[in-house]
C-alpha cells in the first residue's frame, strides 16, 4: 500500500500513481481500481446574506488499496470533505462516486442503506447512549 498526502484545496486533476505487484494483482483483481471519485465538489454554507465557500473545486481519485493521508489547517475543510466523500452530506455543485454509485443522485434514503452497507465511521469524538452499552449504540 501506498500513502500519497493530498495538498488541501489543491486542483488533483493527475490521479495518483498506484504500483502493484503482480502478486498483489492476482491476490485481488480489482485493487488499483477507483474506490472514491470526487469531481468539481464545491460546498457552501449560508447564514443570512453571508456565504461561507467551506470547498471550492475538490477533485480527487480514491485507488482500492491506497492510504490517503488528509492534512489541513483547522477550519479548512477536511471534516466537510469527509462527510461528503462519506454520503453524510451533500455538496452545493460536484459530484462523489463511491464504489461506482453516484452518491449525489442518492436520496435520502437511499444513502441511508449504502452508508448501512457500505461505509464505515470512526468518529474523532465518540456519542454513545447512556443507557446503551457501546455494542448496542
Amino acid at each position: 500500500m501506498t500513502a500519497t498526502p493530498i495538498q488541501f484545496q489543491v486542483d488533483l486533476t493527475e490521479p495518483p500513481t498506484v504500483l502493484i505487484p503482480s502478486s498483489q494483482a492476482i491476490l485481488d483483481p480489482f485493487l488499483g481500481t477507483r474506490a472514491i471519485v470526487a469531481r468539481g465538489v464545491e460546498m457552501v454554507f449560508q447564514s443570512g446574506n453571508q456565504k461561507y465557500h467551506a470547498l471550492k473545486n475538490i477533485n480527487l481519485e480514491v485507488y482500492r488499496g491506497d492510504i490517503q493521508l488528509l492534512m489541513g489547517p483547522s477550519g479548512s475543510g477536511k471534516t466537510t470533505l469527509l462527510s461528503i466523500l462519506g454520503g453524510i452530506l451533500t455538496p452545493t455543485l460536484g459530484s462523489v462516486c463511491l464504489a461506482g454509485q453516484d452518491l449525489t443522485k442518492m436520496s435520502r434514503s437511499q444513502l441511508a442503506k449504502f452508508r448501512l452497507k457500505n461505509i464505515g465511521f470512526i468518529f474523532q469524538e465518540f456519542n454513545l447512549f447512556p443507557a446503551l452499552t457501546a455494542v448496542e449504540t
